[in-house]
């Protein structure tokens, strides 16, 4: 059974589920004080942005990664 991750208020969606990830981040506007977005380019590239420095941008992916592993808010 694949693990359920909640991506806000659109609800949740499972693993191996891709959604346009234009519409993600649309769905995230104006919800967010600080963020990271990880992705990957269509040419496979992967590319991190934050909206604060590189250290605030690492405490979060850190924080993220124990959530999403041990189901906390970390």
């Amino acid at each position: 059974m694949a693990e359920i991750i909640p991506i806000g208020g659109s609800g949740q969606i499972s693993d191996g589920i891709a959604l346009d990830p234009d519409k993600i981040l649309d769905m995230a506007k104006g919800e967010f004080g600080e963020v990271v977005i990880v992705g990957w380019t269509p040419d496979g590239e992967l590319q991190v942005r934050s909206s604060h420095g590189s250290r605030e941008a690492l405490w979060h992916l850190t924080r993220a990664i124990h959530q999403l592993t041990e189901g906390t808010d970390g």
